[in-house]
Parts: C-alpha cells; structure tokens; sequence
C-alpha cells in the first residue's frame, strides 16, 4: 500500500488462504494476550536461525516440479510421524458438532464446501507425506462419513505459510525479467497481489508477465481490480463480472474503491454486551485490522483497557467494572462511524520531483505513538501532504516518567521511518524528525555516555 502508482491492480491470488484457527483455551490465552502486545511491534530483520536454515535446506532438497508445472512438497517434519497417535474419534467428534452448526447456519456450510474444493489448486503435497492429512468429510448428514486423504498442503499446518511463500518466491527466482521478479517476491500479501505503475503500458506488461509467470506453476491470478478501467478492458467475458470498478475491494482488513482510489475501514458493528469480560474485549478487538495504523488514535483505546483489566489480574471470563464498562460501550458506539472515514490511496502529487518523509511521535502516560507524512513537490510547485502510516503502544506496565516516554515515541517513529524507507521504491529528498520534547532532542544530542542506561540504549 506504500507505492506512489497512479495506476494501480490488484489482483486475488487464489492459489492459498490466510484461514487461521485458533484456540481460546485457558492455557494458552494469556500467551495470546502477549502476542497482541507484540502486534504492533515493526518487523526487523534477523539472520535465519538453525532450525530456519534446516527448513531452508530441506524445501531445496526435496522440492520437485510436476509435468503441470505445480510444486511438490515435502513436509517438513521435526518428528516422527509415529508420536502423533489415533486421533480419529476426537476428529469425528469435532465433525459432528461442525454439522449441528452447519443446520443452524446454511451459509457456513457453503463456505466450507467452498473450501474444501480450494484444495484442488494449493501446492501438492508428496505422496508419503499425504497419509499425515486424513480430514473426514460428507456432503449431507444422510451420507456415510468418509476419510479423506489431502494430497496438497493443508491449512493451518505450522509449515503451509512458509511453504506457499517459499514456493512464490521461488517462482520469482525463476523470473527473468528483474520488475516481475522484484514484484512477484516483495509485492504478495498472503495470497493478494497488490502492485501498480505510473506508466499504462507497463502495467499491461506487469499484468501479463506476472500472470504468465504464476501459471507455470499452476498459481492462476483471479478477479483483477483496478482504477484503470481501460486495463479492464483486456479481460475475457469469464472474468467480467468481478471487475466491477465500484465495487469495493477488502484487502489487508483495508477497504478499496477502484473507482474513486479511496481507502476505507469496512468495519462491521461490534455486539454491546450487558456482561462485559476481559476475554469479549480481546475477542472483539482483534477483529479491527488496521496494517497502517491509519486507526491507531482510536484502535489503542481498547489495548488501554486490556493492559488495565491485566494489571488487576481480572479473570478472562469475570465481568468487568462499571467504568471500563462504560469505557467499551462508548467505544462499541463510536466504532462505526470509522466506516465513513475516506482516505486517498495515492500519497504523491503527479509529477512529484522532490519526496520528503516527516515523522511526528508523541506520548502520554496511557500510550504513546508515531506517525509518518509524506511531502511531495512537483515543476508547478504543487504541494502535497498526506498521512501515510503509524503506530501506536500502550505503555510499559512499569511506570516511567514522560520524558522517557517521549523518547520511546521518538524511537518508535525512527524504526517506522526506516521501515518506510525500506518500503518505498523511491529515495526521498529529506527525512525529518519532529519531537516538541526538549529534553528528548537534548537526550539525542548528547553523547550516550553521560546518559543513564535505559536513555543512551534508546536515544
């Protein structure tokens, strides 16, 4: 979503799936509630662990193509196959209870079958591996349940994100043409493509070497979108019906109008509860998916109430009190009107000659942030100035004073920086600061010795 493209495409990948389960069980939802802390923290790159250097060897190893083009996988398995035990009865449990839902809810079971026939395009799986993906499976009550063996990679195996990524970025190596490489490899979200350029006729060049590319190995692109309706025109009469260009397309947990290159926040109502409970609040904002933290001022309210419910070391399912109550009702009832917040997509004036990147960061004893504006300049001397991305933290359980909290904002917004940096296909004229912290700026010209410890690691 960082590209400075006029023209854009997007397209949805179809050949894997972000489905993702989890469990809400008592042991492990405290590590759950850790991990939602952990969200919000920018990625930085590592060198590969042993064990990721082992799984690296082993895809390289035992990775073989078919005559269609499609990859063959091995699992890659830390033990052995035999640890695992007879699991069939508790399977055939879940299965029946699945069922009592599918009488209550008909569009769930749709959605099932839907996916159950998504397996045919996943990456294969080796032969010897399939008999560790058994699934049972009936159309209608009425019928036998039958056993099932996947012979493609399954979902929500620990290893089926690394190997449809792996698998991708392979067929990017494999690429020629550098563009279409770089795109293939750094442009996928998931199982989304979202790309674009400012000149038309590479962007026919971007859409069909890509598309030629991915089906070589039997990953077909499917229901294109664009805010190019000419480009739109090149599809066959199968394809047409899903490129509506006023339709809206939901990508990343992110709203998009082709036709008028907005983003927006396709925010479904959240249920008021009379008995509120730590783990609704949890439950419940973990639906609010914001990658650029367009949201981040209003998105920490309910990471303020967690921290506060986990400090009084409130059980998951203990109704909450009165004022954090009212907190989440008033919040539940603002929530919607997030759905009329219109942002453009494009962040650069046209023609723009001179990019700066400028970041603001702030704190308060509840939470501080940062956030990054782009500045663009053309010939005309056309100004442009939007918000491009942020992010926002509660604060360490452990009090500290503001401006040591303001430093922490201040940190925060360079690593966004450079992350954006990073991003962008494009080296800005200028990157500036801002900070309205004296004794954080004082602190950062300071040589690190005459600091204490937590400042000169920080500054």
């Amino acid at each position: 979503m960082l590209s400075s493209c006029s023209k854009y495409i997007q397209c949805n990948h179809l050949c894997s799936s972000s489905q993702q389960y989890q469990s809400d069980s008592i042991t492990n939802i405290d590590k759950k509630l850790t991990k939602f802390w952990e969200i919000e923290e920018l990625p930085q790159r590592t060198n590969l662990s042993s064990s990721e250097r082992l799984c690296e060897e082993h895809f390289i190893s035992n990775t073989t193509r078919l005559e269609s083009g499609r990859f063959c996988v091995r699992l890659p398995l830390l033990d052995s196959p035999n640890t695992l035990g007879d699991s069939y009865d508790f399977a055939k449990k879940r299965f029946l209870n699945l069922e009592k839902r599918f009488r209550k809810n008909t569009e769930l079971k749709t959605q099932y079958t839907d996916f159950i026939n998504e397996y045919a395009e996943l990456v294969a799986c080796h032969k010897d591996d399939q008999n560790l993906q058994l699934i049972l499976w009936r159309e209608d009550e009425s019928q036998p349940i039958n056993t099932y063996k996947l012979n493609t990679v399954t979902y929500g195996t620990a290893s089926a994100s690394y190997l449809s990524t792996r698998c991708l970025w392979q067929v990017g190596e494999e690429c020629g043409d550098e563009l279409i490489k770089s795109i293939i490899q750094n442009d996928f979200y998931v199982d989304d493509l979202i790309t674009g350029s400012n000149d038309e006729d590479e962007l026919r060049h971007i859409k069909d070497a890509v598309s030629r590319a991915l089906n070589l190995a039997c990953f077909p692109l499917r229901k294109y979108k664009s805010n190019l309706t000419s480009i739109l025109r090149d599809f066959s009469d199968v394809q047409k019906d899903k490129l509506i260009t006023s339709e809206s397309s939901n990508t990343l947990g992110l709203g998009w109008s082709p036709s008028s290159d907005q983003l927006h926040f396709p925010i479904k109502p959240l249920t008021v509860y009379e008995k509120l409970t730590k783990r609704i609040i949890m439950s419940n904002s973990l639906k609010i998916f914001d990658p650029l933290g367009l949201l981040s001022p209003c998105i920490i309210i309910p990471k303020m109430m967690l921290q506060k419910l986990w400090l009084l070391r409130l059980g998951w399912d203990e109704p909450v009190s009165q004022d954090i109550q009212e907190s989440w009702d008033e919040f539940v009832n603002k929530l919607p009107h997030l759905g009329n917040l219109q942002i453009p997509r494009h962040v650069l004036c046209e023609n723009a000659k001179v990019i700066e990147i400028h970041s603001f960061s702030d704190a308060s004893q509840s939470a501080y942030g940062a956030c990054i504006y782009i500045k663009s300049v053309n010939e005309n001397n056309d100004i442009s100035v939007k918000l491009l991305c942020s992010k926002s933290k509660v604060t360490p359980l452990k009090p500290m004073t503001i401006p040591c909290l303001e430093l922490c904002a201040a940190l925060l917004a360079a690593r966004l920086t450079k992350a954006v940096c990073d991003a962008i296909k494009y080296k800005p004229s200028r990157v500036v600061h801002w900070c309205d912290s004296s004794v954080v700026l004082a602190w950062i010209h300071s040589e690190p010795r005459s600091l204490k410890t937590f400042v000169a690691s920080n500054r």
